[in-house]
C-alpha cells in the first residue's frame, strides 16, 4: 500500500497495488523412444508449464540441426542429444535436454542356386546369411508369396517374369535389416514348337508347304532331313519356302526347333 503526506500534513487515502509473480518456466521432454533404429523417425514432445501460462514457444537444437514446435519429428543416424528451449515472451526461458541412442541395423545377405530358368514351375533354392543379433527372419520372393523363419527356403515360381527378392531379419531392438536384389530371378517364357503342313497325302516331287504355329518363339531351325536337297535341307526362317522331296519315295521326318531367350522346344512330324 502507499500513503502520501504533503508539506502541510495532509494525508492521502491509502492506495494499494498488487504485484503478481509468475512461477518460473519449466519444460518436460518425452519421446516415443529414447532408443531408435538407424534411419528411423522419432517424435519428441515438449510440455511447458509455469510462467504466464503461455502460449509457449519451443526451439530445438542439436549439434547440426534446429527446429521449432512440439511435437518435433527427428531422424537420427548417430547418438544425439537434443536441447529444447521454451519461452513465453515474459519470463526467463527454461531449457531441457534428451538423448536419443541409435541402434545399428542388422546386416544380412543372400544368394540362390540359380537366377533364371524356363521350365514351370521353376523351383529355386535360396540361402540367407543373417547377423548373429537376428531373432526373426523373413523372405519376400517378389511374386506375392513370402515365408518366415527359414534360412534355406525353396520357392517355386509358376509364371514367367522378373522378380525382386528381399531377405530380412529383425533383431532384439526391433531393428530390421534387409538385402534387396532387384530382378534377382528371371523366369523365361518357354516356346511351344508346333507346325502344320500340306497338301496331304504328299506325292513325290510335289512342293510341301509348312506353316509355323509355334507360340512364344523368337528364332527357329527347320530340318527336313532330306540330304538330296543340299543346303535346302534346313532353314532358319520362321516360315520356310515350300520344300520338295525329290529323293526316292519314303518317310521323311521334319523337325522344328524354336528358341526364346535361353529356352528351347522341338517338335518332329513324320
Amino acid at each position: 500500500s502507499l500513503v502520501v503526506t504533503d508539506a502541510i500534513g495532509c494525508v492521502t487515502t491509502t492506495a494499494t497495488v498488487t504485484i503478481n509473480v509468475n512461477p518460473p518456466l519449466s519444460v518436460l521432454i518425452s519421446s516415443a523412444g529414447t532408443s531408435v533404429c538407424l534411419g528411423a523417425t522419432d517424435t519428441l514432445m515438449a510440455n511447458g508449464s509455469g510462467g504466464n501460462g503461455g502460449p509457449y514457444t519451443y526451439n530445438w537444437s542439436n549439434s547440426t540441426n534446429t527446429g521449432t514446435g512440439s511435437p518435433f519429428i527427428i531422424t537420427s543416424n548417430v547418438n544425439t542429444t537434443y536441447t529444447v528451449t521454451v519461452t513465453d515472451n515474459c519470463n526467463p526461458p527454461a531449457i531441457s535436454t534428451i538423448s536419443v541412442n541409435v541402434n545399428p541395423l542388422p546386416v544380412v545377405s543372400m544368394f540362390s542356386t540359380t537366377n533364371s530358368g524356363c521350365n514351370l514351375p521353376l523351383c529355386i533354392n535360396f540361402t540367407g546369411t543373417p547377423s548373429p543379433s537376428c531373432t526373426s527372419l523373413g523372405w519376400n520372393f517378389g511374386d506375392g508369396m513370402d515365408t518366415t523363419g527359414a534360412l534355406t527356403p525353396t520357392h517355386c515360381y509358376t509364371s514367367p517374369g522378373t522378380y525382386t527378392v528381399i531377405f530380412s531379419c529383425k533383431d532384439g531392438n526391433g531393428c530390421v535389416g534387409a538385402d534387396t536384389i532387384p530382378g534377382m530371378i528371371t523366369v523365361f517364357t518357354k516356346p511351344k514348337a508346333a507346325f502344320s503342313y500340306g497338301p496331304t497325302p504328299l506325292i513325290q516331287g510335289t512342293p510341301l508347304n509348312f506353316s509355323n504355329q509355334t507360340s512364344n518363339g523368337i528364332t527357329y531351325l527347320w530340318n527336313f532331313h532330306d540330304p538330296s536337297s543340299g543346303a535346302d535341307s534346313t532353314s532358319t526362317l520362321a516360315n520356310p519356302p515350300a520344300h520338295t522331296f525329290n529323293d526316292s519315295a519314303g518317310i521323311y521326318c521334319v523337325q522344328l526347333t524354336a528358341w526364346s531367350s535361353s529356352c528351347v522346344d522341338s517338335v518332329i512330324q513324320c
